[in-house]
């Protein structure tokens, strides 16, 4: 009875662990091993996340202790990226963003992500803050912690030497430098900084917090026109009543949502559809998808922009000195999308670069119609030489055999008599 029970609390321990293995590996981020201590450390958080993350959801801890840093988290585009300024006492130190709403196994679940890092050394700048979304003309403060002067490089976007003095230095940015509603990057030393110009007149992604959610509220995003475009909505009831009735209403030449039927939520909760762009056009879309309910309404913005440039194909020096038989490279595109790609009917063989596309072989060249070998000739002449000696050969064989065949019959006679 003690091993049956003992077997149970094992078994409830293994699952436990694995269920909990299954939401750290749903979310992960790009947090290295190791930082140096007053370094800006800036990240992007991977897997699905279905609710807004709260900027105060980013945690320090050494062991229990929350350290208090200079932190942030910002949504750009459909990713989210954090930032923190490392703590200034080397240790082992965990990164933990709190309450993370994400699907696992077709429900919304919250979860807590965290990950370990260590802080050794010690760093000459850093700067704040390390990621950006914003409207306007905006600046970055840039600390150094030197007791003299520092050069350091900026591309924003062109390329200049800023000399930083000890202390505080503030670098004033103009967002015209900037495409808008597109991820960019700008480079403050040896900081990357992602940051999103959005414009002033866009329509502002809404979420109701104390009615009817809809997640994400807006989707922006420019793509291929063969991309699979189809994304994953969540809706959540905040107010503390059930909601009947539920139903999207959307343009049905543009857009599909399953489940169709009108479903009821009670007080916080969830559903999970999932979103079908088609009939996609050239001309890209902007439209809204509203979400109605016997009391309660919200809204979506989805904004596609296609992307018709076919991706071209850039080869080094090394790579054109290959033949095509051994130089097939392996692409994660169709050979439809790539500059120049044919795809090379039968009896015919590719003159350029020989691709292998996420479809086929593809031809980045001329196909060219391939040359019948005559080689068969050879072989067949060789054939009948062979042949050939094999017929004399026996033919000399068997005369040698019978040199004296009076002799041979005489034998023969002999052994016959009695």
């Amino acid at each position: 009875m003690k091993n049956t029970k003992r077997n149970f609390i094992l078994f409830l321990l293994v699952f436990s662990i694995l269920n909990l293995s299954c939401f750290a590996m749903a979310l992960t981020t790009d947090l290295k091993n190791s930082y140096s201590a007053k370094e800006t450390v800036i990240g992007k958080i991977s897997g699905s996340i279905t609710e807004p993350i709260q900027s105060d959801s980013l945690v320090i801890k050494r062991t229990n202790v929350v350290v208090p840093v200079e932190s942030g988290i910002k949504k750009l585009g459909d990713d989210y990226y954090f930032w923190f300024v490392s703590p200034n006492s080397p240790d082992q130190y965990s990164l933990i963003i709190k309450n993370i709403a994400t699907l696992t196994s077709g429900k919304i679940q919250k979860v807590d992500l965290m990950q370990n890092f260590s802080v050794v050394n010690y760093s000459d700048y850093y700067v704040t803050p390390g990621v950006i979304l914003t409207q306007e003309d905006f600046q970055i403060k840039v600390f150094l912690e030197e007791d003299y002067n520092k050069d350091i490089d900026l591309l924003i976007p062109s390329s200049e030497i800023r000399t930083l003095k000890p202390g505080e230095n503030t670098i004033s940015i103009s967002i015209s430098n900037f495409k808008r509603t597109s991820l960019n990057t700008i480079k403050i030393g040896k900081y990357n900084i992602p940051i999103l110009a959005v414009l002033n007149e866009s329509v502002p992604a809404y979420e109701d917090r104390k009615g009817l959610s809809l997640s994400p509220p807006s989707i922006e995003k420019k793509v291929s026109v063969f991309d699979n475009l189809n994304y994953t909505l969540a809706v959540k009831n905040y107010k503390n009543e059930i909601l009947k009735d539920i139903i999207f209403e959307y343009n049905l030449n543009r857009f599909e949502i399953n489940p169709k039927e009108n479903i009821t939520l009670k007080p916080n909760e969830s559903a999970v559809y999932t979103l079908i762009i088609k009939n996609i056009t050239s001309e890209g879309i902007y439209e809204n998808i509203n979400l109605k309910s016997s009391n309660a309404t919200t809204f979506m913005v989805v904004k596609i922009m296609f992307d018709q440039e076919k991706p071209k194909i850039i080869e080094n020096e090394s790579t054109n000195n290959k033949t095509n038989e051994t130089n097939n490279t392996q692409i994660n595109y169709r050979c439809a999308e790539i500059e120049g790609g044919r795809i090379c009917d039968a009896g015919q063989r590719c003159s350029g670069k020989l691709l292998t596309a996420s479809d086929t072989s593809c031809c980045i060249g001329e196909c060219v119609t391939a040359t019948t070998s005559k080689s068969w000739i050879g072989y067949l002449i060789a054939s009948l030489v062979i042949v050939i000696l094999i017929f004399v050969y026996l033919k000399f064989y068997k005369t040698r055999a019978d040199k004296n065949p009076l002799k041979r019959k005489i034998s023969e006679a002999e052994k016959k008599l009695p």
